[in-house]
């Protein structure tokens, strides 16, 4: 039997959605790349590896499905919106109202028998036809041939004859409302969290619109489906109540807004929504829902609001319902065996200090004395607890303030893109994200005053904990500083921690080893883990092992602990413990351990385990490695011969290699260096991948950091170049800049150009996703002419791409344009075709930014075939989005529509969150274009909510602006005018020219609207000079037209007229027919005003037929404008 991708990749689907199991989770519980299942479900796999199959099989098997139920030929039904049906991905048509309103009844009530007088009653009511028993039967038959071709004249499998009646026959999978219902139930049967909100987001991401939208209102009024929608209803609701419990508010407001439009009565909906609302920090939009749902109760029923809408008002009113914040816990785990210290517990719990600073030698118990007292202080601070270790006396550099800003900022809740890369700026933020919460926050191992700073709080109720070997002079009393200087231990509560080690058998032998060991905390641990891990250790033949005299201080009493265990273990130990001394992280893996000493995985688990036994290596966490900043300065003086630098080597390069191999498979399409052929195997999927390099991504940079003192140099460049994806994608800027830095270093070190290019490229990259466009700029340009002087043909297209992507960003739609057409150009000659759909794309991007819609939709299109012929849904989607923007230029919005809704499905199909945002935007502004305000706020609602999650702020900004246009058509100008200037402030913070240029135009309207004819007129002038100098010619007839209005409501008429002849002149030549139809109608209104009655009516007669031929909303007003001159004339 020949595969049929498709049915296999439906009916794979929708057992995994019976289930109840995500893509995610079916891909770690099949043990199969995420990737992998979203192609077969796309039916994009050809021909899927029998591996994959049977582990796929296994996994469903185990959950009691089976993926092999479906079949491409099923007939699919839908009635969650308009009615439809699909064989595969062909659409059936159903023929003629009366016999598509019966399959919309029997598909209702599947699987049961629907009688014949029911059908009469909804296709006719009261008035049926004598011939109706032979109109339903020529109907049902009618039914068959469309949905059963091949049994067409005998009863059929789907629709058949039953005593009394018909019955529609469909499995669960091949039903809308079935899915529905099914998915609705797992949700409640699922733990609360994340993975029932997730289910309940299937579920109603399966409604289209309200139940049978298209279909009469005798057939939506069914009892059945007044139900139906009645049971969306309560989902919605436990899907808000879900959403809230897990920082969901905005996702909450989305799918609330959408059901409340259609039920605008109904007030557990509005009630959640206020709630909701107030938790995203809307209390006004909240409070103006409450006013709207109060008004239209008593307008409509003449009832007041009932009690759970006024509890919600009266939380809103209060304040009591808050925004659900990150609540990070990272507190390391407690100490084993914790001993002491209680008088310096009471002495830091009395202080009632903010800041507290702990400090003393090396050794001595100060990290954990900071945690057994984090632990116990925690559950006051129950917005969150943060710690870092800030590496003040390690080998490499001390960690940097911005670093540890970055990492505070992240587990907080902010957005990477939100994250400055400046430490002052960053300072702010972490000040400003912790006011008004109680956080406490650990700084381990500070290496100074300077490097804390910083990082304090400055919050009344944050409590901050500090522990360094400096004194910290610089902290002083008036800030709230208390300082605990910390000895060691005393001798009774050394001789205790040392019995709980190696028990009570030798008292005395206890007492004198705490002597010798200086009561040193960490000397006594490893003394204590060595006599425990010998087979016949005694206290006292561990005191006869000694080594040197001590010398009286905490350092030598140290020392000669570490020297007795590292003389008790084997060669090949004792060899491991010297070499790791050279890890340059802060942990490492056993894998890792095994690629410094270069033997087995096996051999090297079991002597880190006999190190473990020693004390001289602690496992914090399962499967990771640390070793004590005293003992790895110990391991490094031990003599090691000329063993270290290869030993490095071997580590750097296992880093290098699986790096290389987690990115490859991540980011298959970032150009990247070549890399020597290594050993490492690659991940086996997409969430190993990314969880190799999350956990190892500080050693990964601290091998970056310290290549060049290890005579390793290239490895700077190399490693950071196969993180290239990671870093961009995953907003590590901070992290990513200072590796770029030391690359860069390397890179000119070592003369290597092409290694430059790579540096300057990746810097170039994170400056422009902070908006820092000059730097980006000169990145790009410095690695354009590295890459020309090499020869790399891709490199140089990577780099002009690179450079058109922040001309797009600033405005410079020339420079945009003639950069990717030079990237095109080499693409195609080198035969990347991946690079000439992507190109392509922009080229199309650009084209229309300049107004030659022609041209993008050429661009548009071969690149959407393109993208098809390589099987890549990615490109794809985007290749959608720009045909869909050229559709809307033109002012075809139902085609406009239509493309970015399967790119919204095809981003969430392959879980592409950040293509979300745009491809929303799009949408919401098409719907506002057409008049649907109500679906493009929602859509532009969930755009904003969207694009603050991944940081990318220009989408933050089409998305204010869409909300902003919305209030606007519809007469609220305060409103519009708040959002306008919201998206202006940051258009104008990270540098979006055109969206600035688009912002301004819509205020200029509402100052016009608001009769400030004058500043539209003045501010509208400065934005057309503003567009003609970026060359943003998409926009120039919008405030050519703007500007025609204001002049007329000025009486101007001339400069009125002119600025209309512009504007149609324009528009005309470029295909922009929206704006054609617009410059019409202003250019009529200049006509009645100046009282030339035929010249209007012939100028919005013709504005009325483009705007007919567009199915545009201003239909409405052009024929109002006609009625009246007609009348005024007849008059």
């Amino acid at each position: 039997m020949e595969h049929n991708p498709i049915a296999f990749g439906q009916a794979l689907r929708a057992s995994r959605l019976r289930a109840g199991l995500t893509q995610r989770k079916l891909a770690e519980q099949a043990g199969v790349s995420l990737r992998t299942i979203r192609h077969i479900e796309q039916g994009q796999v050809e021909r899927p590896r029998q591996d994959s199959i049977r582990r796929l099989a296994a996994a469903l098997e185990s959950r009691g499905e089976s993926p092999w139920t479906g079949s491409g030929g099923a007939l699919r039904i839908g009635v969650l919106g308009p009615l439809e049906a699909a064989r595969g991905d062909e659409p059936v048509a159903l023929g003629p109202l009366k016999q598509r309103s019966l399959f919309a009844v029997l598909a209702l009530q599947p699987n049961e028998v629907v009688s014949r007088e029911e059908i009469i009653d909804v296709l006719w009511g009261d008035r049926p036809p004598a011939s109706c028993l032979n109109l339903v039967h020529t109907y049902v038959s009618g039914l068959r041939k469309l949905v059963e071709p091949s049994r067409a004249r005998e009863s059929g499998a789907v629709i058949s004859l039953v005593s009394g009646g018909y019955r529609l026959t469909a499995d669960p999978g091949e039903l809308d409302l079935t899915r529905f219902d099914e998915l609705v139930a797992q949700a409640r049967r699922a733990p609360h969290g994340e993975a029932r909100k997730e289910l309940f987001e299937q579920a109603l991401d399966l409604w289209r619109g309200p139940v049978l939208a298209d279909l009469p209102p005798n057939v939506r009024q069914h009892p059945v489906a007044v139900a139906l929608a009645g049971r969306r209803v309560t989902a919605t609701l436990a899907y808000a109540d879900t959403a809230l419990a897990v920082d969901g508010a905005e996702d909450a407001i989305d799918r609330l807004r959408l059901v409340a439009h259609h039920e605008p009565l109904h007030e557990s909906l509005h009630g959640r929504l206020m709630l909701a609302l107030a938790a995203a920090g809307q209390q006004a939009a909240a409070l103006r829902v409450f006013a709207d749902i109060r008004r239209r109760l008593g307008e409509e029923l003449g009832i007041q609001p009932g009690k759970e809408i006024r509890l919600a008002h009266g939380k809103v009113v209060e304040g009591e319902p808050v925004q659900h914040e990150s609540r990070p816990a990272q507190l390391p785990a407690e100490v084993a065996g914790f001993v002491g210290r209680g008088e310096q517990v009471r002495a830091l719990t009395a202080s009632g200090a903010s800041i507290v600073a702990i400090t003393g030698a090396a050794g001595v118990g100060k990290t954990a004395l900071a945690v057994h007292w984090a632990h116990r202080l925690r559950t006051r601070f129950p917005d969150g607890q943060l710690h870092v270790d800030l590496r003040g006396h390690t080998s490499g550099q001390p960690m940097r303030p911005i670093e540890a800003l970055s990492r505070f900022l992240r587990a907080l809740g902010v957005s990477p893109g939100r994250i400055p890369a400046g430490e002052d700026e960053a300072a702010a933020l972490f000040r400003t994200t912790v006011a008004d919460r109680r956080v406490l926050v650990v700084l381990d191992n500070a290496v100074d005053a300077a490097q804390t700073r910083p990082l304090l709080c400055g919050a009344a109720g944050c409590l901050t904990i500090i522990t360094s070997r400096d004194a910290l002079a610089g902290l002083s009393a008036a800030e709230g500083t208390h300082r605990l200087p910390l000895d060691v231990l005393a001798p009774e509560d050394a001789r205790l921690l040392l019995t709980k080690l190696v028990g009570d058998a030798e008292p005395a032998e206890v007492a004198e080893l705490a002597r010798v060991s200086a009561y040193l905390p960490l000397a006594l641990r490893v003394a204590g883990a060595s006599i425990a891990s010998a087979p016949h250790g005694t206290v006292a033949g561990y005191l006869a092992e000694r080594v040197f005299p001590g010398g009286g201080d905490v350092r030598s009493a140290a020392h000669e602990a570490f020297d007795r265990s590292y003389r008790r273990l084997d060669p090949a130990a004792r060899r491991l413990f010297r070499l790791l001394g050279f890890v340059p992280g802060p942990d490492f893996t056993a894998e890792a351990a095994a690629a410094l000493g270069g033997d087995g995985a096996g051999r090297t688990r079991d002597l880190l385990t006999a190190l473990g036994a020693a004390g001289l290596v602690h496992e914090p966490v399962p499967g990771r490695f640390q070793l004590h900043d005293l003992l790895r300065e110990y391991a490094i003086s031990l003599p090691s011969g000329d063993e270290p630098p290869a030993a490095a080597e071997r580590l750097f390069a296992f880093y290098l290699h699986r790096a290389d191999g987690a990115t490859r498979l991540l980011y298959p399409h970032v150009p990247r260096l070549p890399v020597p052929q290594g050993k490492e195997p690659p991940p086996a999927n997409e969430a190993d991948a990314l969880g190799w390099l999350d956990a190892e991504r500080a050693n990964l940079l601290a091998a970056v950091a310290q290549a060049v003192e290890y005579g390793l140099p290239s490895y700077a460049w190399r490693i950071t170049d196969a993180l290239r994806g990671y870093l961009c994608t995953r907003g590590y800027n901070v992290e990513g800049i200072a590796a770029c830095q030391e690359g860069l270093r390397a890179a000119r070190q070592e003369d290597d150009l092409a290694a430059e290019c790579s540096m300057r490229g990746i810097l170039g990259l994170i400056r422009y996703g902070l908006g820092d466009h000059p730097a980006a700029i000169e990145c790009h340009t410095s690695a354009l002419a590295l890459a020309r002087r090499v020869g790399d043909r891709l490199a140089e297209a990577a780099a002009l791409h690179n450079l058109g992507r922040v001309y797009a960003r600033t405005g410079h739609h020339a420079d945009e344009s003639s950069h990717y057409e030079e990237a095109l150009e080499i693409n195609r000659k080198a035969g990347n075709l991946h690079g000439e759909a992507s190109a392509l794309n922009h080229v199309g991007v650009a084209a229309l930014a300049l107004g030659q819609i022609a041209k993008a939709v050429e661009c548009s299109t071969a690149a959407l075939e393109l993208s098809r012929e390589l099987g890549d849904p990615d490109l794809e989607a985007r290749s959608m989005h720009n045909l869909g923007l050229t559709h809307w230029a033109r002012g075809e919005l139902d085609e406009a529509i239509d493309s970015f809704s399967e790119c919204l499905r095809i981003v969430r199909l392959i879980g592409n969150r950040n293509g979300e945002a745009p491809a929303l935007v799009c949408l919401a502004e098409a719907h506002c274009e057409a008049g649907r305000y109500a679906e493009a706020e929602v859509r532009a609602r969930m755009a904003i909510a969207q694009a603050r999650a991944s940081g990318e702020r220009r989408d933050e900004v089409g998305g204010l602006h869409v909300v902003a246009t919305v209030y606007l058509r519809t007469g609220h100008h305060e409103a519009a005018a708040r959002y306008y200037r919201k998206a202006l402030a940051l258009a104008k913070e990270i540098g979006y020219s055109f969206g600035e240029m688009s912002v301004l135009i819509g205020l200029s309207v509402v100052d016009r609207e608001s009769g400030r004819a004058d500043s539209a007129v003045r501010d509208g002038e400065r934005v057309l000079e503003l567009v003609r100098h970026s060359g943003s010619y998409l926009l120039e007839a919008k405030v050519l037209i703007e500007l025609a209005h204001a002049r007329v409501a000025l009486g101007e008429l001339g400069q009125a007229r002119a600025r209309a002849g512009e504007a149609l002149v324009f528009a005309r030549n470029r295909g922009q027919y929206r704006d054609q139809a617009r410059a019409l109608v202003v250019l009529g209104l200049v006509r009645e005003a100046a009282g030339e009655r035929e010249g209007a009516a012939e100028a919005w007669k013709s504005a009325l037929e483009l705007f007919g031929k567009l199915s545009l909303p201003e239909v409405d007003d052009v024929t109002a404008l006609l009625d009246r001159i007609s009348g005024d004339a007849s008059a």
